[in-house]
């Protein structure tokens, strides 16, 4: 972000050539947001998941703040999850959710990519289990809306439009609204 700093995800998962993607540590995982220098690797600062089984794996910048987005690993398929935060300065990952309950239900536990159209401050997350792109407000930390997309994966923020990519192949424009 400033400087040398460099800002990493770690998913806490283990696996191992011999089982494919089988996680071996779901009980165990330790999943964190880290920050390296990047010249020296020396570890700067160091701030653990919200939740014992939220899998950080994708980040997004929104000026001096980093989107943590997350996907569930545990048992839990009934439980509401931590899925979207926002790490800043010296402070724990803030998680930020839908009011409504069906609006975090239809994430279906699990975020892909994110992106920050940063004139607006918003942000579009993809979830592809439940076939939609959550819009985000980030300077008021609140959950905006959905929009349906099959398989809602990839995200990208330009010229006024958040460009989705769906696993069907196809891309979907969406205006920002302002």
């Amino acid at each position: 972000l400033l400087g040398h700093e460099v800002v990493v995800a770690n998913g806490g998962l283990q696996t191992h050539p011999q089982s494919g993607r089988q996680w071996l540590n779901v009980d165990s995982m330790e999943s964190s947001l880290v920050y390296l220098d990047s010249q020296t690797g020396e570890l700067l600062k160091r701030f653990e998941s919200p939740a014992q089984h939220a899998s950080i794996r994708h980040l997004a910048i929104y000026r001096d703040q980093v989107v943590v987005l997350m996907q569930y690993k545990g048992s839990q398929k009934d439980a509401l999850m931590p899925l979207v935060g926002i790490q800043s300065g010296n402070e724990a990952i803030d998680v930020i959710t839908p009011e409504r309950e069906a609006d975090w239900w239809q994430m279906r536990q699990y975020t892909a990519s994110a992106a920050v159209d940063v004139s607006s401050g918003l942000a579009a997350v993809t979830c592809p289990y439940g076939h939609v792109v959550t819009f985000w407000n980030l300077p008021q930390r609140r959950f905006i809306k959905s929009l349906p997309i099959r398989q809602a994966r990839g995200v990208v923020a330009h010229q006024g439009e958040f460009i989705v990519t769906g696993g069907d192949g196809r891309w979907h424009r969406i205006a920002i609204d302002r």
